[in-house]
């Protein structure tokens, strides 16, 4: 099996507090993780530092009709960045322009590109995820009398830019205490300021899809402010003010109207469409997808996304099987990292390279892209939990022209000449933090769960935990002493699995494990193997469905650990009402519902006639509190609706 190890939570049991009633597994989750149940957007943007300053500087250049700059990122969140700012500002009544750079001239702030906008009559400029490193360029632009202001939300590294205002949520001064923000939250504080200066606070909402987009594409914690404008941002998407949004929901999304849309839409369904662009071409074709109103023009914008997107997966996957070649015929994988450089990769496509290579084989994975004609090569980094990329880069950083990032994950530019000494150095910086403990990949497993559980009422109250993101996972639980049948390859490729899990008399149909194929052989052989997964609540053919998605799979111990009378422990924990759904063919339903308790069975009558048998981890949960706990129960209706000739009931 993989190696990979099992960390089991602190979980415990937390009496419910409130009135209202939430599965006791999904409460507990919440108190364990912080989780808020506020929704609304409520922070004062003013205390972060410099915000005061940012705001006069842009009213006074709004009094004089000055026209804005907005010079942002090329990714996801700096394309959200600046095409929130240029709506929200022009809202306002600000005059606006904005520049994205192209990748060749590389990340951030650049003296050219400053230039430009200077002899285009630009003097007032707002960075947006970027800047915080671009001391130089700063200064440049201060020296063409140029007012500079950063909103920014990666690592601060050494000494500020001279910026008029530098607004950044991991500055030590700022009074505002989540330093997590993306860059397109980072933009929205100083947007909400400006809206709020003019008394119009209220009217900020509608960005809210905008700023989730950003939000869930950076990966940045989804906890605090993050997850209130993702929840927020998510309710929005389906209902977008922003033609061109609006029209791609729905193109993507043929059940748009009823779906309860999640972070991983957003991950890995919306986001790749918008960062296709700057990946391979210009990132600016998707800023003018957000500002688009024509609904024809926005559809051609559209195909020409989803076109390039295509192209980005089919450059990804080749620069993906060279890298693979080239750590089987060096065996890198022996290394403390996997470090690959080329000519012809596309620096477009090599930080997602990097993420699969960590995927696949948990080391710090680095992918540069040589250029021969410019003299340098360009690197994207990722990294594993436990070691700072930028803290290992920083190390060496005398060979680096320019480095920064976070700590997952990082860039830098490098001469030629100096990638052979890089692959040494890196390899000894490395050799210093690397153990054997960090390059075993952990899995965190919330809880053990019992078959029972594994109803309704626990995947139905699990939205209560999303959006799902860093910091914020989809609870992995864990299943012991299972059998598996019916193992099979799936998918065009046959890299995926799926199999049927037994446990006891219980058996979970067509569970599915994505990217798994090299356990395929050594499953057909397991007997017994404990399996960690995630639960999703799905609708097939007008039903509930509860899938389970495999994460691992461990080879059970041979003695079965004692359980403590686990089964009761955890029916005790169940709280009431206890909901279950049941498709009926009986359309004479009345309010007069009772059960009727048999040997191991229950029964749910109407009136005198009989509706069905309720299934059998509901009956031996009402069992248990009608034997052990001496209690009796009423039946109620929550709702019925018709679906294909049966009445759905709750």
């Amino acid at each position: 099996m993989r190696n990979t190890k099992w960390i089991y939570q602190n979980y415990q049991y937390y009496p419910q507090e409130k009135e209202e009633t939430i599965h006791s597994i999904v409460y507990s989750i919440m108190k364990e993780r912080n989780l808020s149940y506020r929704k609304e957007f409520t922070s004062n943007p003013y205390l972060l530092k410099d915000m005061d300053k940012a705001v006069h500087l842009l009213q006074e250049a709004k009094n004089k009709q000055q026209t804005v700059w907005i010079y942002g990122d090329y990714d996801v969140d700096g394309i959200t960045s600046v095409s929130l700012c240029y709506l929200a500002l022009t809202e306002l009544g600000y005059p606006v322009e904005y520049y994205i750079p192209l990748r060749d001239e590389g990340y951030g702030l650049n003296q050219e590109a400053l230039q430009y906008i200077y002899e285009q009559g630009g003097r007032i400029v707002i960075t947006v995820d970027c800047g915080i490193v671009s001391v130089k360029e700063v200064d440049f632009a201060n020296s063409l009398g140029m007012t500079m202001i950063i909103t920014d939300h990666h690592e601060i590294q050494g000494e500020l830019p001279k910026a008029a205002a530098v607004i950044n949520p991991k500055r030590e001064e700022n009074l505002y205490s989540f330093p997590s923000l993306a860059g397109v939250g980072t933009a929205f504080f100083l947007v909400t300021a400006l809206f709020e200066q003019e008394e119009k606070r209220e009217e900020i909402q509608k960005y809210f899809d905008i700023v989730a987009l950003g939000t869930v594409a950076d990966i940045v914690p989804l906890v605090e402010d993050n997850r209130i404008l993702v929840q927020q941002g998510l309710a929005l998407l389906a209902k977008s003010q922003w033609t061109g949004l609006r029209i791609l929901v729905k193109r993507l999304f043929p059940d748009y109207e009823t779906r309860r849309f999640s972070a991983y839409d957003i991950g890995f369904i919306l986001a790749p469409i918008f960062n296709a662009a700057g990946r391979l071409e210009d990132a600016k074709s998707s800023v003018k997808l957000f500002l688009e109103k024509d609904s024809k023009k926005a559809n051609a914008q559209i195909d020409s996304l989803i076109q390039n997107n295509m192209e980005r997966r089919g450059v990804q996957e080749k620069i993906l099987q060279a890298c693979l070649e080239e750590i089987q015929q060096k065996k890198l994988e022996e290394k403390n990292a996997l470090v690959i450089a080329r000519e012809g990769f596309h620096h477009g496509v090599i930080g997602i390279v990097a993420s699969k290579l960590v995927d696949r084989f948990y080391k710090p994975s680095i992918v540069m892209e040589i250029k021969p004609e410019e003299g340098i090569a360009t690197a994207s980094c990722r990294s594993i939990s436990g070691i700072n990329i930028v803290e290992a880069l920083g190390e060496i950083s005398p060979l680096l022209l320019r480095y920064g990032g976070h700590s997952g994950a990082a860039g830098f530019s490098i001469l030629i000449e100096n990638i052979s000494i890089f692959y040494e150095e890196f390899e000894k910086v490395l050799s210093r933090k690397v153990t054997e403990e960090l390059l075993t990949k952990k899995l965190s497993i919330t809880k053990e769960l019992l078959p029972f559980q594994i109803q309704y009422p626990l995947l139905h109250d699990m939205r209560y935990l999303e959006p799902f993101g860093a910091s914020n996972p989809a609870p992995i639980f864990a299943l012991k002493h299972c059998r598996l049948d019916k193992i099979r390859l799936i998918g065009a490729d046959k890299k995926h699995l799926m199999c049927n899990i037994h446990h006891g008399d219980t058996v979970f149909w067509n569970c599915v494990w994505f990217q798994a194929s090299d356990v395929y052989e050594e499953l057909l052989f397991a007997k017994e193997v404990d399996i960690a997964f995630h639960l999703k609540l799905e609708m097939y053919r007008g039903r509930y469905q509860y899938k389970i998605f495999i994460e691992d799979i461990q080879i059970s111990k041979q003695e079965k650990e004692k359980q403590y009378h686990l089964e009761e422990i955890e029916y005790s924990h169940i709280s009431f009402p206890y909901e279950i759904i049941l498709y009926l063919k009986h359309t004479n339903l009345s309010e007069n519902l009772y059960l009727n308790f048999e040997e191991k069975e229950v029964r749910l009558f109407s009136n005198r006639s009989y509706l069905c048998y309720l299934d059998s981890h509901t009956s031996k949960i009402l069992h248990y509190w009608n034997k052990e706990k001496l209690v009796n129960f009423k039946s109620e209706k929550k709702k019925s609706f018709w679906k294909r000739n049966t009445i759905e009931f709750i």
